[in-house]
């Protein structure tokens, strides 16, 4: 708990006021939280939020091609993400890791959340997509066609159903909607 304090507070000693602007179409914009503004005190920080702190800026440093920022960072999103409670644990959470563990090359371990958030609840579209995303990082053809069929086949009662971390993610769904759809999904 030491060694994560230590490091949360050199990532937000080195963080700006603000974060970095992102461009309004790629998936860090997609995923940084409406409304952010300078950085808060870190003791101020839930577990969540430090985690969702270090996603963002994970996101952010491999939307932007910063390479070392990611090396840097990834290992400590991975264990913020480690230190949630289970009822911390939701699939949005899970939807974060899983995208942390594709850019940190374990394809396996996003498709292990993949089949939490599917076990939990076996429409909930966060799994379709973190299986088409891992299907696009191995080059698994089969395995995307069917993460996009899947996905179109839930996508209306899903969205319907109005669960709070779609809103959060509608750049994300409607992208892979549109993915999906021009895919013959």
């Amino acid at each position: 708990v030491a060694l994560m304090g230590a490091l949360l507070v050199l990532v937000f000693r080195n963080s700006p006021g603000r974060p970095p602007p992102t461009p309004g179409t790629g998936m860090a914009a997609a995923q940084a939280p409406a409304g952010s503004a300078g950085m808060p005190d870190l003791a101020s920080l839930t577990p969540r939020e430090q985690f969702d702190r270090l996603y963002n800026r994970v996101m952010q440093a491999a939307e932007g091609g910063d390479a070392n920022t990611v090396t840097t960072f990834m290992p400590m999103a991975l264990m913020a993400y480690q230190q949630l409670s289970d009822s911390v644990r939701d699939a949005d959470a899970r939807y974060h890791a899983a995208m942390l563990k594709l850019h940190s090359d374990d394809a396996a371990g996003a498709l292990a959340l993949a089949d939490t958030i599917l076990t939990e609840n076996p429409k909930h579209l966060f799994g379709y997509v973190i299986r088409g995303n891992a299907a696009k990082w191995q080059q698994d053809q089969g395995a995307l066609s069917s993460a996009y069929r899947e996905f179109l086949q839930h996508y209306d009662a899903e969205v319907d159903a109005k669960r709070p971390e779609y809103g959060h993610h509608q750049t994300l769904l409607d992208g892979f909607r549109q993915e999906a759809g021009a895919a013959g999904g």
